[in-house]
């Protein structure tokens, strides 16, 4: 496992390749993984969990993986704000463009940072597809805003000065806004969890993602559990084969 740093914002990066069999190509694409915000989590925890989701990912999945926390959250600097996680993707772009100039990247996003990453590859030709994980499906869109600064406020994301529900609801409808322009216009897959048979994914689902490139699954679980669930690896396994 390496640790790097990010050339802006001081980021913190956590790499694992996994061992390639023989017969499989060396440009395997490279997944680029930030997790959700974890209730309870102590700042000094935060860097063993990003090492060991990208052990996890990479294990089950057999592809390279690049795990960061956005800026304000774990040992990276700064203070998060959904707009300041925004621009962070460029620097990772150019962290990852620094080891593998020539891979195909997926970006797996967690929380808000699925939105954050379908926003960031409308404008962004280095990102080959989007995955979305979570539950927090509001009426009009993947986030909602009540919701999220809620998580933010229990977990030990550092704020940034004056980020009440009113910047935070702008910034979360600019990003969502923006990213549900990404859908058709390369592969992405959306998990949600749900605690019913069926939820609001239903309506989302035949909203915004009726098109050959976007696949929808739905968990019966919560968050928590879904990171570790072994279903949620295999369903992303198959969807990266099927598209790369």
């Amino acid at each position: 496992m390496d640790s790097l740093r990010g050339e802006q914002g001081n980021l913190d990066f956590y790499l694992q390749e996994v061992a390639l069999k023989s017969e499989e190509p060396l440009n395997t694409p490279i997944l680029v993984l930030s997790q959700g915000f974890i209730l309870g989590a102590r700042p000094t925890s935060l860097h063993e969990q990003g090492v060991e989701a990208a052990q996890r990912v990479s294990t089950l999945t057999g592809w390279p993986v690049l795990s960061y926390w956005p800026s304000g959250v774990g040992e990276s600097e700064g203070v998060f704000s959904v707009d300041g996680a925004l621009k962070d993707v460029n620097c990772v772009i150019r962290s990852v463009r620094g080891l593998y100039p020539s891979r195909e990247v997926v970006f797996v996003g967690f929380d808000v940072m699925g939105s954050v990453f379908l926003a960031a590859a409308l404008s962004s030709d280095e990102i080959s597809g989007v995955v979305v994980v979570g539950s927090d499906i509001g009426p009009r869109g993947l986030i909602d805003p009540s919701s999220l600064l809620s998580r933010l406020s229990l977990s030990s994301v550092r704020l940034a000065s004056g980020y009440n529900l009113e910047k935070l609801t702008e910034d979360v409808e600019k990003v969502e806004s923006k990213g549900r322009n990404a859908f058709g216009r390369m592969p992405i897959l959306v998990i949600v969890t749900t605690k019913r048979y069926r939820s609001r994914v239903d309506v989302f689902a035949t909203d915004i993602v009726s098109n050959k490139k976007t696949e929808i699954h739905s968990f019966l679980t919560d968050d928590v559990s879904l990171r570790y669930d072994p279903q949620l690896y295999a369903v992303l396994a198959g969807w990266l084969d099927r598209n790369f």
